[in-house]
């Protein structure tokens, strides 16, 4: 291993030690002292701790990620690592820097919740640092073996997280659920990889671009068929339609700061992956192939529409905001049609929602973690029924994140969709957008109607928050990211602008 490549694997490096390090605070017990602070807080301590250095390797190495030393913006290519199967460049730093921060405040709303339900234990912890390492790898991948390797990474942890509840039913189904689609979609994956090689003699996303472009190649129609296959398992994680599925049941199921985890960090993760492997379908110059802007385009409307209309008939918050982040991908998904179409300053709106998504996701299954009870109860509306009067902090919260969510400004959820939007319309896609505005009008009436339960209805008699210092910074880290990316958000979006150097050298 290289110098370079150590550098640039160190975020990797020191979230995987980290989780080792948790899991081995909690075989050897509870120090003397330790016990005042709470059962396992200090390997909570120790887990912030790590991934804030993570973090930090990350935000070290942003200058150093671009070919360009001195400009404000990546002109680029970024850090080849391994021969080409990873690059170490801004879109990367910035998907390595999402992942730190959902680990984090999952980290802190997980602390609580666990200790109301008497699950505390430090594997917890661990599994988050192992997931956070898979997806940033994932989102510095660009071999579709690196892909692989560090889907399964983040997968794994994921899968047994979403089942970290023992003693219920819904959990255990969760994670089954998620394991066995998880499977077929790894499966998939593998499959497209194997025929990638079939028909490039590489693994290389590149590689797979070029053939597919060479339509007069003999291997071309093999190429196609391992594209479909990787692009579908990239899609599950995602969370795109026809592979949209399994969300509803395992975010319902699994415990609520894991659905937060899953919701933030594995959606960046796996949009990373995908516009990775979109950017070697575009030629030098102009749109890509219509047949690749048609069937995105469908994917796109059909995944938004089909998450709105979906939460609209939901009674259950945790259902309701799975539909709804399904949705969400399907806005994403206007940035990923935009790029098809010639539009490359797409790539910095698609990583600026990223980032304001995870803030609001890990935000609202955080309120819903301090009101959920035991086999998902505390979780309807009806259940939330003047919520916030009894507790105000957490109303506010949600409202902010709500807001977010909805689109409506001085919020982050605004701006992102705004500037997906205009790039959308610059590429001359005034349909799509339509469309998504519609869609974004119907998604206000189900976001509202939490806040119209929260605060115009009688308390619920039974209505009880488990909450704590820890999950008090976390909601409040995250409002206030929502918050300041809506109302100072020129310098994100210079920052998100960097990831333009993805194109640089085509």
């Amino acid at each position: 291993m290289t110098s370079v490549e150590l550098y640039g694997l160190a975020p990797i490096i020191t979230l995987a030690i980290v989780g080792s390090l948790a899991l081995l605070l909690e075989v050897v017990g509870i120090p003397i002292g330790a016990r005042r602070l709470g059962p396992r807080t200090h390997i909570a301590f120790v887990t912030v701790l790590g991934i804030a250095v993570a973090m930090a390797f990350a935000v070290a190495s942003w200058r150093d990620a671009c070919d360009v030393k001195d400009a404000a913006i990546c002109v680029g290519k970024g850090l080849t690592m391994f021969g080409g199967q990873m690059m170490l460049d801004r879109f990367g730093i910035m998907i390595t820097v999402m992942a730190c921060v959902s680990a984090l405040i999952a980290t802190a709303l997980t602390v609580h919740y666990m200790r109301a339900r008497d699950m505390e234990r430090g594997e917890i912890l661990g599994l988050i640092c192992f997931s956070a390492a898979g997806m940033s790898g994932l989102g510095m991948s660009t071999d579709l073996l690196t892909l692989f390797v560090n889907l399964e990474v983040l997968s794994v942890g994921v899968y047994a997280l979403a089942g970290l509840d023992r003693d219920s039913g819904r959990s255990a189904e969760a994670a089954l659920k998620y394991f066995i689609n998880g499977a077929f979609a790894a499966a998939i994956l593998l499959m497209g990889t194997a025929l990638c090689y079939g028909a490039t003699k590489s693994t290389s996303m590149a590689a797979l671009g070029r053939m597919v472009l060479a339509t007069g190649d003999p291997n071309h129609a093999l190429a196609m068929v391992a594209l479909g296959l990787v692009i579908s398992g990239i899609a599950f994680k995602a969370a795109t339609i026809p592979f949209h599925a399994w969300v509803p049941d395992v975010y319902d199921g699994a415990p609520a700061p894991v659905t937060a985890f899953m919701a933030a960090g594995v959606k960046a993760a796996a949009f990373a992956a995908l516009v990775r492997q979109v950017v070697p379908l575009l030629p030098a110059t102009g749109p890509a192939d219509a047949t690749f802007i048609q069937v995105a385009t469908v994917v796109c409307v059909g995944t938004m529409t089909l998450g709105n209309l979906a939460a609209l008939g939901q009674r259950r918050i945790k259902r309701m905001l799975a539909y709804s982040s399904i949705a969400h991908a399907g806005y994403v998904m206007v940035g990923i049609v935009t790029i098809l179409a010639g539009r490359r300053e797409a790539v910095a709106p698609i990583a600026y929602y990223l980032l304001a998504y995870a803030f609001m996701s890990l935000g609202s299954f955080g309120v819903v973690g301090f009101l959920e009870r035991r086999e998902g109860r505390g979780n309807t509306f009806e259940e939330w029924s003047g919520a916030a009067r009894r507790y105000p902090a957490a109303g506010v919260a949600m409202a902010i994140f709500i807001f977010g969510l909805a689109g409506i400004p001085p919020t982050a959820g605004f701006i992102g969709k705004f500037t997906l939007f205009t790039e959308a319309v610059r590429a001359g896609l005034v349909p799509l957008v339509i469309i998504a505005v519609l869609n974004s009008l119907i998604s206000v009436y189900y976001y509202l109607r939490v806040l119209v339960f929260m605060y115009m209805k009688e308390p619920d008699r039974d209505l009880e928050g488990a909450g704590g210092p820890w999950l008090t910074v976390g909601l409040a880290t995250a409002a206030a990211a929502v918050l300041a990316l809506g109302m100072i958000p020129s310098r994100y979006l210079d920052w998100a602008q960097s990831a333009m150097g993805l194109f640089a050298g085509r």
